[in-house]
């Protein structure tokens, strides 16, 4: 389901992304099925899907849920929540790794950009480009240093891929070099080494 546009002023930007562990919630049977960026709202801490607002998906850990309820205190905030499995567990089938990528897009205006990126600091939570954005608005990320000649980048101009990961196959194996039984030769020894060395 593609995510509905959501008209905002002017003055509105998107100050970036930040991303959290999540854990899956172990009494839902569907939380190995979450598809990457799936729409999602917290509740305290508990992730729960959009589209169906009775299954909980999982849950953040207390301290980022607490720093979460003070952005989303902040009224002229607006934060969009999705959800995606882990990159490691969605590209390894063997981990035991089946966190959650709990990711949180912040827009507001333009004023409180500076705001907005020191409360983050003060968190140890950095922004990074947002990805599945559900609306079109400039892309203003506090962390970054802005290059004021550049042309503003709007969030429908970054890139859709959550994960950058390129898929890689190779039919030899790359380790093979570094087991064959063939002997390196021995180097000769420096000529400025005064020290024999033994042999």
């Amino acid at each position: 389901m593609k995510p509905r546009k959501i008209e905002c002023s002017a003055d509105t930007v998107c100050f970036g992304m930040f991303s959290l562990k999540a854990y899956p919630a172990s009494h839902n049977p569907n939380t190995g099925n979450i598809q990457p960026c799936t729409a999602v709202t917290l509740d305290g801490k508990m992730i729960v899907s959009k589209c169906s607002l009775s299954l909980v998906l999982g849950r953040v850990e207390q301290s980022s849920a607490e720093e979460l309820s003070q952005l989303q205190g902040q009224r002229r905030l607006s934060l969009q929540h999705h959800c995606s499995p882990n990159a490691v567990s969605r590209h390894c089938k063997h981990t035991k790794d089946h966190s959650l990528d709990f990711c949180t897009i912040i827009y507001g205006p333009v004023s409180l950009s500076e705001d907005v990126g020191k409360f983050l600091e003060a968190c140890h939570v950095f922004l990074q480009d947002p990805v599945s954005c559900d609306r079109n608005v400039r892309y203003l990320n506090p962390h970054y240093l802005e290059d004021h000649e550049e042309e503003p980048l709007w969030t429908q101009h970054i890139s859709r891929d959550p994960y950058g990961i390129e898929e890689f196959s190779s039919t030899t194996d790359l380790l093979a070099d570094l087991t064959s039984g063939h002997e390196l030769p021995e180097a000769d020894t420096p000529s400025a080494l005064q020290t024999k060395l033994l042999r």
